[in-house]
């Protein structure tokens, strides 16, 4: 696990740290797009780059799946539960995978990556046209020659939206490690 000097970063507050604990009771089970990574990265090959790799949902399977993986997260928190579950795998997978705290909008990484992705929303939290290109243009130069960007990204129906601030119930979720229960609040607004 390595963590770039902040020198090299404009490390911020994630939204994420407060958030890290949740995040798997909320995506873990999650697993529709994995199918879709496994055969991208059959056909790219290693090393790959996931932005934003969060817990490590998506970089655990294509580690034990054989593939040298490298995931970038701004937030120490996430960081850290990924970490405990890399000290969990066998030492096969361990060695496979490289996690670095850094701003996936400007990092630099020797290698280059035969396929590099942003998963399930993660490069919407670029919420500024200039931030997009920053990020974009950094894995640009760390892409090797015919190599493969993943942008995953919902497109919003926003008349579906109801942005008025109200408060609506989600669901329910358990806490495993603590038996607590969580509720889950959702509130939106369109920009």
């Amino acid at each position: 696990v390595l963590t770039l000097p902040s020198s090299l970063l404009d490390l911020t507050m994630s939204e994420y740290d407060t958030f890290a604990r949740f995040y798997d009771l909320e995506y873990l089970k999650f697993t529709d797009d994995l199918d879709f990574y496994h055969n991208m990265a059959q056909r790219a090959g290693s090393p790959i780059l996931e932005l934003a790799c969060g817990s490590g949902r998506v970089l655990l399977p294509l580690a034990r799946a054989g593939h040298t993986i490298t995931g970038i997260d701004i937030s120490p928190p996430m960081l850290e539960i990924a970490r405990e579950k890399v000290a969990a795998e066998e030492a096969a997978v361990q060695q496979r995978i490289t996690l670095i705290q850094g701003d996936m909008r400007r990092f630099r990484l020797k290698p280059r990556f035969c396929l590099a992705y942003y998963a399930i929303n993660s490069f919407m939290h670029l919420s500024t046209p200039a931030d997009q290109a920053r990020s974009l243009k950094c894995v640009h130069k760390h892409l090797a020659e015919g190599g493969l960007l993943i942008v995953d990204i919902f497109n919003p129906e926003l008349a579906l939206f109801d942005s008025s601030g109200r408060m609506f119930y989600e669901r329910s979720m358990s806490d495993v490690k603590t038996g607590t229960t969580i509720t889950k609040m959702v509130s939106t607004s369109v920009d």
